[in-house]
This record gives structure tokens, C-alpha cells and sequence, in this order.
């Protein structure tokens, strides 16, 4: 019983690359995949186990990928049909690789961006709570054996201090469910039937401030790359716009192709139908239109999806490099102002209201 849940992206990177190994080596895939099987562990593991098993008793590879359902993207189904059509099976499968590599690393550079500034954040509320827990009491004896009232600041502690059982933990457990909240809604990001082929956890950050750029011109570097692939391996122009404009999960990309691919296969021209369609961005537009008019539509692509994935590499480098700098400094410039409002605050009003008699009596 085939798995009704996605294979991951490292998995489908690790199955593709040993498939892809299998079929410029010659060697029969059943075997190949059974020992894969063998030497990992997990849904990896099981999965390749189940493919070798149907290769073994005379299933083509793409039978028994099918066969999973929906395990397998079926983008990935329709780049390994094309390459197979076309006889160059290693070269499709070596495309999936690429941008599952580019993907992975596009991730792993976005949570190295969040680390840092992250642990400022929880090094600054555990201090804080600490700090209540610790300094209040003090606080709060000092006003009560001079007998004095306590100050604004030092009631407003004193509340804090009170409630801290209540916020103290309750302020992570909030976080953690924002976070939780906001990668489901964006698992919403992906549109389509098709599936995403470049689906990770990277798409779960786009509801943040900075990620839209980046996850959209990857999205459409994506893009440029699938359909340059397919159309090099003879796949019908309505066809390949579906599949490389669902591949990327983008929603408003998505529409955009299926409106193209509906007047292609009415008969009208690439271009006339691509100026029409505003959502998509104007380069792009342009790119599309331009490799139609010259007959160059190989080549431009790639231009393509050169360019965007180089914007995406921009938008990367500040999100890694910039963006955690201005981050640490505006959450530690933050933590650093509450602290000297909370604490010193109470201290100058306390040693106001110390000096203040004194100051009457001279």
C-alpha cells in the first residue's frame, strides 16, 4: 500500500540520484534500488525497497513510481516520462537534481540567517524572566523598609513579578504556535494538481518579511528551467507549461500558465497570449515572447532562469549576511532599551524619592 504522505525533498534527492547513477551505468534498477534499500534507514529506505520490488517482477520505472501515488510528486512522474520519451532519461534526472540542491542549500542558508538572531531573542526573554524573578523581591523589600510607595516602574514590575507563572511560559509556548500556524498557512503556497517538485520546508518561511523575493524568483528560475527541459524533450507546449507552471507551487504562476496553455492549444501564438497575461512579471513576459519570435525558445529560457535564480542568490546573500546583523542589532538594541526602562527606571525613582527629603530640608 503505496504512502499517502510526500516523499521529502532529501529523500526524492538521494532515490533520484541513485536512479540517475543506475541509468548512465546500465545496471538494473531493481538491483540498484535494493541495495539503497539496504544501506538506509527510514521512508528512504521503505520506499526504495517497494519501487525495486516492482522493477524486479517486470513494472517500468515509472509504473512503479506511479504506483505510490501520491508519494511521489507527479511533476517528477512527468519529467522522468519525458526524459524517457526522448531518450535522455539522465539528463531530466539530472535537472531534478539540480534543483533539489539548489533548493536545500536556498533552506539551509535561510535558517543560518534566523539562527543567530534567534538565540539573541531567547537569551534576552530568559535573562528578563530571570531578572524579574531575582530582582523584584529585592525591589520590593527595599521600598517596604524605607517605607516608601513604590513607583510606577516599580509596580509595573511587581505586576510582572506576580504573573510571571502565567506569561513566563506562556510567551514560548506562543511563539512556537505562531511558527507552527504560519507554516501550515503557507503550505497553502503550493497550487495545483501536479504538485510542487521543489517543495521544502524553505516555502514554509515565505511569511516573512524578507522570503517573498527570494522564494519567487526561485520559483520562477524554477520554472524557466522545467519548461526549457520539457520542450527539449518533446513534450506538446500546452502540456509543458502546465506541468512546469504547477511544478512550482506558485499560485499566481500556476494561473497564469493554465491561462496560456488553454489559447496555445486554441491555436493562438505564444506571444500574443503571454502579453495578455499580466501576472506574470514583465522579464519574464518579455523572455517568453522574444524566444518565440526568434525560434530561440531553448536558450532564452535558460538565459531565463539564469537570471532569476542569480536575483534569488541577491535576495539569499542579504537574508545571510545583512539581515542578521540589522535583526541582532534591532532585537538586542530592543532587549537592551526595556532593560534599562524596567530596571533603571525604579532605581532613579527610588533614588528620587530618597534624596527628596533631603533636598527639602536644605
Amino acid at each position: 500500500m503505496a504512502s499517502t504522505s510526500r516523499v521529502k525533498l532529501d529523500d526524492l534527492l538521494a532515490l533520484n540520484d541513485e536512479i540517475a547513477g543506475l541509468v548512465r551505468a546500465g545496471l538494473p534498477l531493481d538491483l540498484g534500488l535494493r541495495q539503497l534499500s539496504s544501506s538506509t534507514l527510514g521512508g528512504l529506505s521503505v520506499l526504495s525497497k517497494r519501487i525495486a520490488e516492482r522493477v524486479a517482477i517486470g513494472a517500468s520505472l515509472e509504473q512503479a513510481l506511479r504506483e505510490e501515488g501520491d508519494h511521489i510528486p507527479a511533476i517528477y512522474l512527468a519529467v522522468l516520462e519525458a526524459g524517457m520519451k526522448s531518450g535522455r532519461l539522465a539528463e531530466a534526472l539530472a535537472l531534478v537534481s539540480t534543483l533539489a540542491r539548489s533548493l536545500l542549500e536556498l533552506h539551509r542558508r535561510v535558517v543560518l540567517a534566523l539562527v543567530y538572531p534567534g538565540l539573541v531573542l531567547a537569551f534576552g526573554y530568559v535573562l528578563f524572566v530571570g531578572i524579574i524573578f531575582v530582582f523584584v523581591p529585592t525591589l520590593t523589600q527595599t521600598y517596604e523598609s524605607i517605607r516608601m510607595t513604590p513607583s510606577f516602574f516599580a509596580q509595573c514590575l511587581v505586576s510582572l513579578h506576580a504573573t510571571v507563572h502565567v506569561w513566563g511560559p506562556l510567551m514560548p509556548v506562543l511563539a512556537i504556535v505562531a511558527w507552527l500556524v504560519m507554516g501550515q498557512l503557507s503550505k497553502g503556497y503550493a497550487a495545483g494538481s501536479l504538485g510542487r517538485l521543489t517543495s521544502s520546508r524553505v516555502h514554509q518561511f515565505a511569511w516573512l518579511p524578507w522570503m517573498p523575493p527570494i522564494v519567487r524568483n526561485f520559483d520562477y528560475a524554477a520554472f524557466s528551467q522545467l519548461l526549457r527541459l520539457l520542450i527539449q524533450h518533446e513534450t506538446p507546449l500546452p502540456e509543458a507549461l502546465l506541468i512546469a507552471g504547477h511544478a512550482t507551487g506558485n499560485a499566481s504562476l500556476a494561473r497564469s500558465v493554465e491561462n496560456i496553455a488553454e489559447d496555445v492549444r486554441r491555436g493562438r501564438a505564444l506571444a500574443e497570449t503571454v502579453n495578455r497575461e499580466h501576472r506574470l512579471p514583465p522579464f519574464l513576459r518579455a523572455m517568453l515572447i522574444m524566444g518565440e519570435r526568434y525560434q530561440t525558445l531553448d536558450s532564452t529560457l535558460a538565459q531565463t532562469s539564469d537570471v532569476y535564480h542569480r536575483r534569488a542568490e541577491r535576495y539569499v546573500h542579504f537574508s545571510r549576511v545583512i539581515l542578521p546583523v540589522l535583526l541582532t542589532v534591532v532585537i538586542g538594541g530592543g532587549i537592551t532599551l526595556c532593560y534599562a526602562i524596567g530596571l533603571l527606571g525604579p532605581v532613579r525613582e527610588l533614588l528620587e524619592q530618597l534624596a527628596s527629603p533631603a533636598i527639602e530640608r536644605g
